[in-house]
């Protein structure tokens, strides 16, 4: 006898880029984040998306553990303005600006700040 499954199956698509996840331009996710970025544009937040694309590569750039106690925080102008939990982590950051600012660069295709900025908090990212 053949257990029967509580939820049926849905049909599985053919389009592997279905199964993996991959973005489809007609997506309503792909709306929502173009609707998302048009609507922090028009609020004068242009930066809102790189902000984003710079967080998620962050760890890539700077290393598992810089990123641990190290976060971006914001873009103001050309100053990159990161969030650090301990002033150690200043002062290594501060050394580092300079190879950090390049790696972003080079993973986000343009250079998204001149200068970094380290603001203390017992939590990246938290005031």
């Amino acid at each position: 006898m053949s257990e029967r499954h509580p939820f049926p199956r849905k049909h599985q698509a053919t389009d592997p880029r279905s199964r993996l996840g991959a973005p489809d331009a007609s997506s309503p996710g792909t709306s929502i984040a173009r609707a998302l970025d048009a609507y922090l544009r028009s609020q004068g937040h242009e930066e809102a998306g790189v902000l984003g694309a710079l967080c998620a590569c962050w760890p890539e750039v700077v290393g598992p553990d810089i990123a641990a106690h190290v976060f971006p925080r914001a873009l103001r102008g050309d100053e990159l303005v990161v969030s650090v939990d301990h002033p150690g982590w200043a002062t290594q950051i501060a050394f580092l600006a300079d190879e950090v600012l390049d790696g972003l660069e080079q993973r986000l295709g343009r250079r998204v700040a001149q200068s970094v900025s380290v603001t203390t908090s017992r939590r990246p990212g938290v005031e």
